[in-house]
């Protein structure tokens, strides 16, 4: 019983924890803290997404095996490490040979990769050049999923890739060939031979191997760090929408508020009727001040009524609020220099 409740106590503990820091922030001053704080780690999110948005998978690419080559790249990788490694064991067992002293080949991997290096190297090499061979030499691997992208001229490339590939085929020949002639008589000049045969293609493919295993320990080191940083850039892009959302959360009462009051305001701009925004347009007669008849008397200025005072109040804030554009549609587009001008009062034969 009292491990059950030490087992609870581990879960309530940090569900506890959250609740009374959620509550905490419902207080203003200490949400618009954690609304400060989260928006600091989303900003250095942000930061980090964008340094690492060349890792982020290609919205809209359109392949049709989506993450191939990765995987092939990968298992490439795998197959030209125990390549060198098991050749690395095989070297040291060699050096007795050269040397004649047994301690030159003392064991330094593990027992289970010493004692099969040789098979591990058989089944490493011919696995490299074969796939290099399928895809170079039979086209049989889609474009997306190659390992070297070679053009079609390029034929050394591939004379070189058949000549491994086969002198592979003729070391594992010769291997699984010599197995029955052994176990008949293993001092037979057949069972020699054989062993010459498959030393001497093994001692021709470890340089040839090497010759892409370099080229291959770099693509393949290149698709791991890829798939790593692609998992670290969707990890922090999920963090800065996170952290992002919490912050909203925690302000949403004040954005409550400005969008209610700007959409009240966009209310009242919507309620004043074409009319009044018409009249609210000042004469361009106005600007020009009091002229004289001919007569000697004064033209009265128009618009002295309060009302009219307040409907051009009105339609200067609509103008300064950028609602020019309504008021232009109203007046099918003409720009104030393009009414026509107010001109003198022309006497008539009445008045004279």
């Amino acid at each position: 019983m009292l491990q059950q409740l030490q087992q609870l106590q581990l879960f309530l503990l940090p569900v506890l924890l959250f609740v009374i820091l959620y509550f905490l922030g419902r207080i203003k001053p200490i949400g618009d803290m954690y609304a400060f704080l989260f928006r600091l780690i989303d900003k250095v999110l942000a930061s980090v997404d964008t340094w690492l948005s060349p890792f982020q998978p290609d919205k809209k690419q359109s392949s049709k095996y989506a993450g191939l080559r990765a995987i092939i790249l990968i298992i490439a990788l795998i197959l030209a490490v125990v390549a060198l490694t098991a050749e690395a064991q095989n070297t040291l067992q060699a050096l007795t040979a050269l040397w004649g002293d047994e301690s030159a080949g003392a064991m330094v991997l593990p027992n289970f990769f010493y004692r099969s290096s040789t098979a591990w190297l058989f089944i490493s090499v011919c696995s490299l050049f074969g796939g290099c061979w399928l895809e170079e030499t039979l086209q049989a691997v889609p474009d997306e999923a190659k390992i070297f992208n070679i053009g079609k001229e390029n034929t050394s490339f591939r004379r070189f890739i058949s000549f491994s590939f086969f002198l592979s085929l003729f070391a594992t020949a010769c291997f699984y060939a010599l197995r029955p002639f052994f176990l008949d008589n293993p001092h037979s000049n057949i069972t020699h031979l054989l062993q010459v045969l498959t030393f001497i293609s093994l001692g021709l493919l470890v340089p040839l191997t090497g010759v892409i295993a370099v080229f291959i320990l770099g693509l393949g080191l290149h698709a791991v760090l890829s798939v790593l940083l692609t998992l670290v850039s969707m990890a922090v892009s999920l963090g800065a929408d996170v952290c992002k959302e919490i912050a909203m959360h925690f302000t949403k009462e004040e954005t409550t508020k400005q969008l209610q009051t700007s959409e009240a305001a966009a209310t009242s701009v919507a309620e004043i009727s074409p009319a009044q925004q018409i009249h609210s347009i000042p004469s361009p007669a106005s600007n020009n001040g009091d002229e004289k008849k001919p007569s000697g008397q004064k033209t009265s200025r128009s618009g002295g009524s309060p009302a009219l005072l307040k409907g051009g109040k009105i339609g200067l804030a609509l103008v300064a609020e950028a609602k020019a554009l309504e008021v232009l549609a109203l007046g099918n587009g003409g720009l104030p220099s393009q009414f026509a001008p107010a001109g003198r009062v022309k006497l008539t034969s009445s008045l004279l």
